[in-house]
């Protein structure tokens, strides 16, 4: 919901910004499931080097969100956000 906001704002449904974080959120999915089959598999060694790279990754996309996706968003979302609040209470908060 952010995204797309983000980008009829910015007049770009293929905005860089919103197409590198997207293809980081489809990375860290990557990662999750690498992390749930090392925890099946019990190995400990797999499992926290994987913490470790998704702990680094966060870091940096979480920077990069707040920089330069999050000052935007009150331009973006004139309503205070509310439409994404309310989307977000009818999907079950879901995904984001």
């Amino acid at each position: 919901m952010l995204f797309p906001a983000f980008e009829r704002r910015e007049g770009d449904m293929e905005h860089p910004l919103t197409a590198l974080l997207r293809k980081g959120h489809e990375d860290l999915r990557v990662f999750f499931q690498e992390m749930a089959e090392a925890i099946e598999a019990e190995d400990d060694e797999e499992f926290g080097d994987l913490l470790s790279t998704v702990q680094a990754i966060l870091k940096q996309h979480d920077a990069k969100e707040e920089a330069d996706l999050y000052p935007h968003l009150a331009d973006a979302l004139p309503d205070q956000g509310a439409t994404a609040i309310r989307q977000l209470a009818e999907r079950g908060g879901e995904g984001a």
